[in-house]
């Protein structure tokens, strides 16, 4: 197959706003296929043109794209997801008639798989979603992990589901653009993170492109998306070469009242979940260290209003305030990448392109 492939892939530890990033480059471009990597995470919030909210864990964020009639989603051979989890998120985006394909390798997650990974998951912080346990049965080989194939009359209720051999699929199909979006953030990577406060696979660029079945040659651009303030999940969940701050100090910083920050207690990040998660300063260092992990030609900066409060909602780059423009500048200086789109807000057209000579991408994008 004569595959043009860009991948979106976090730069931090997950929550970087990847999923808004991909649904901006499937509005802006066309894709043949949108595929999902990783595992069922605690969610990919996005915000439509027309102003739709959707929180995906499982489907691919660019499923909620005006372009998305004239594409296929994807869960790739490496996703784990609980199939009922699936079915859940259904209801959101299997009304609209949309086709998706699951790999027949996909790891399932199931109750007890989930518990039996609790107690290792209390210990340094996690989203107890089961991905961990679920990844380590498969690995064991020992017939406690199930795959897709072997649920295949449960998913095959869901109007829309086709399970295939994904990877043999797009290799019969010919021509095509596709696009990869990756789960987490590069610094949680089970090599090159934290251990043991790490998750359970590699989530660089080429570990998406190991659980998609898809090969570096194929590579267009990778997108790595960089928050101002990153995150770590709330609990004992690691740390970070970045220091840790209160959120009352991120508010003072960015010159904005201290609000009630999102929880995660409840709901598909699981019930032992719950808490505040962790804000630090940005690690220039370790966006380094991710650069050279995952290859970036772009960069997405996401999040600039919590560096300061008065880039709320700006559109053009000659509104960003100097601590935005300066914070730009460092990160392309340690990423070696050009940044092509700023986020300034929770509105989908609170952001910023870069165009001229901030524009690398390859394939004419931007």
């Amino acid at each position: 197959m004569n595959k043009q492939v860009d991948v979106v892939v976090g730069g931090q530890y997950g929550d970087e706003g990847k999923g808004q990033v991909a649904l901006w480059l499937a509005d802006n471009y066309p894709y043949d296929f949108y595929v999902r990597t990783g595992g069922e995470n605690a969610e990919h919030r996005v915000r439509t043109k027309h102003e739709e909210n959707f929180c995906y864990h499982i489907v691919p964020s660019a499923t909620a794209s005006d372009n998305a009639d004239t594409a296929i989603s994807i869960l790739a051979p490496g996703m784990t997801f609980n199939p009922l989890s699936l079915a859940r998120e259904w209801k959101g985006w299997g009304k609209l008639g949309r086709e998706i394909w699951v790999d027949k390798h996909c790891a399932m997650i199931t109750e007890r798989l989930r518990k039996s990974g609790m107690d290792a998951a209390t210990k340094r912080g996690s989203t107890h979603l089961g991905v961990g346990a679920t990844m380590a049965a498969k690995v064991r080989r020992d017939g406690s992990c199930l795959l897709a194939n072997d649920v295949a009359h449960l998913l095959k209720q869901l109007p829309g589901v086709i399970l295939k051999d994904v990877t043999r699929a797009l290799l019969k199909w010919g021509t095509g653009s596709i696009l990869v979006e990756a789960s987490q953030g590069t610094m949680l990577s089970l090599d090159h993170g934290y251990y043991p406060w790490c998750t359970s696979r590699n989530v660089t660029a080429m570990g998406a492109l190991s659980d998609a079945g898809l090969s570096w040659r194929d590579v267009q651009n990778v997108v790595m998306v960089v928050t101002a303030r990153p995150t770590r999940v709330p609990g004992n969940s690691g740390p970070s070469a970045g220091w840790e701050l209160t959120w009352k100090q991120v508010c003072e910083r960015a010159g904005r009242p201290l609000e009630v920050i999102r929880q995660t207690s409840g709901g598909s990040a699981g019930e032992e979940a719950g808490g505040i998660e962790r804000p630090f300063e940005v690690s220039f260092e370790e966006l380094q260290l991710a650069s050279q992990l995952s290859g970036p030609t772009a960069i997405a900066v996401t999040h600039l209003d919590w560096l300061n409060m008065e880039d709320l909602g700006c559109q053009l780059p000659e509104q960003l305030s100097q601590v935005s423009l300066d914070f730009i500048a460092r990160v392309e200086n340690a990423t070696k990448a050009p940044v092509i789109l700023a986020r300034t807000g929770p509105e989908y057209w609170d952001q910023i392109e870069f165009k001229g000579h901030r524009s690398h991408l390859h394939r004419g994008l931007l």
